[in-house]
């Protein structure tokens, strides 16, 4: 899951939240620092991570991706699932999806002071570029995945994501349906574990 999906699914506990927000930023000896208050918010992350990558329809959204995207794919899931989050909003959440964005960014602001120094710089330019919004349609898909492109080392079809999304939306989205509220019953049931 991207940072969308992540932030969605530890709110409205602002420390798991924050915590849950890093995780994909810092190193391990990084995170055995962190202040114990996120440390359910890491926790977390993981499990979503690891209930995420043994489903079967996130499987499945693999097995059209592969072809195109090697060992790319998990992240081109990732931001495809925070895309269909954001399509599909409405069936999740009561509160809009604007409403509970504007919501989260003053909470990570005022969280900062409990995360790496060298995360400030990177986290305001993220906030600053509406970063939770960076999936919300095929236009700040394709930026987002050009972007990634740039910033990997391996040759990849980063730059092309977004048409294989157009392609096979229909399909991906059902998958997503199928998949996303069985992770929302996992998370509420494993959420203080």
């Amino acid at each position: 899951m991207n940072h969308l999906a992540h932030i969605f699914l530890s709110y409205p506990d602002e420390y798991s939240l924050t915590g849950n927000f890093l995780t994909d930023f810092l190193s391990i000896s990084e995170l055995r620092k962190l202040d114990t208050r996120l440390a359910s918010g890491v926790a977390l992350h993981r499990r979503i991570d690891e209930f995420t990558d043994t489903h079967s329809a996130v499987r499945a959204c693999a097995d059209i991706l592969r072809p195109q995207h090697r060992k790319y794919t998990p992240v081109v899931i990732d931001i495809y699932f925070d895309y269909f989050l954001i399509q599909n909003w409405n069936f999740f959440s009561i509160e809009s999806v604007d409403t509970f964005i504007l919501n989260i960014y003053p909470i990570l602001e005022k969280n900062k002071y409990l995360i790496p120094y060298r995360m400030h710089h990177r986290m305001d330019r993220m906030i600053e570029s509406d970063f939770l919004r960076s999936c919300a349609n095929t236009k700040r898909l394709e930026k987002t995945f050009t972007f990634l492109q740039q910033r990997t080392k391996f040759a990849n079809q980063l730059h092309n994501a977004h048409l294989d999304l157009m392609q096979n939306e229909e399909t991906l989205n059902q998958l997503f349906m199928t998949f996303f509220p069985e992770l929302i019953l996992y998370t509420k049931n494993h959420s203080k574990s």
